[in-house]
């Protein structure tokens, strides 16, 4: 199987976001069909993703996938080892907001590769050349939305509603319906937060999220 991976701007992410492929990845040779998967296709579907370079340097890119995938592919090409290094947090931080694996290959002299996420850190390689890397994939696999993935920038807020416990002196109530944050900006939330602290001032009891 072959992927083909292009970029089409060096220095900018791509307008475009990701989207999931899935894998049906047959039975090992020493492994029965009917012990790999049912029928009738006896295959075990895996879902990828892929994107590349920049493209990790900004968690935006992902928030359009519906589904979490299983395994990121990543490729890039850094002339400089500190250039590398970098894009290899970027993508260790991307595979943690998703919950999700990336398979991080930098084939550029200062190139830093690897597998980041559920559990690896560890750089495999600096600088190009081939190699190799044995991981595991969860079967059936999970592929709900991490609450980073859901929430985007708003999972700190979120955080921290969940940290007063819903709401403020027992007056306000924080947070009265997830499903809205995505749809309210920053700037929306700020106002709110501004309003609500006013109306504790004054003994009032004010949403801070729409539930419409």
């Amino acid at each position: 199987m072959f992927f083909i991976v292009a970029e089409s701007f060096s220095l900018s992410h791509s307008a475009v976001p990701p989207s999931i492929f899935i894998l049906d990845l047959t039975h090992p040779k020493d492994v029965n069909k009917t012990d790999w998967a049912p029928g009738p296709t006896f295959t075990r579907p895996v879902a990828l993703a892929a994107s590349i370079c920049l493209d990790f340097a900004h968690p935006s890119q992902f928030a359009e996938l519906d589904t979490r995938p299983a395994l990121i592919l990543g490729p890039a090409r850094t002339w400089d080892v500190s250039i590398g290094s970098v894009m290899w947090s970027q993508a260790k931080q991307r595979a943690e907001e998703m919950g999700s694996m990336v398979l991080w290959c930098d084939g550029g002299d200062g190139g830093v590769s690897g597998i980041a996420g559920r559990g690896f850190r560890d750089i495999t390689q600096v600088g190009s050349g081939s190699w190799v890397r044995t991981i595991g994939i969860q079967y059936p696999f999970d592929d709900r939305r991490s609450v980073y993935a859901y929430f985007g920038g708003f999972t700190t807020l979120l955080f921290w509603a969940l940290c007063f416990g819903g709401s403020i002196g027992g007056h306000i109530p924080l947070v009265s319906g997830l499903s809205a944050i995505r749809s309210s900006t920053l700037s929306s939330v700020v106002h709110r937060i501004r309003d609500m602290l006013r109306g504790n001032r004054r003994g009032e009891s004010t949403n801070l999220i729409d539930t419409d």
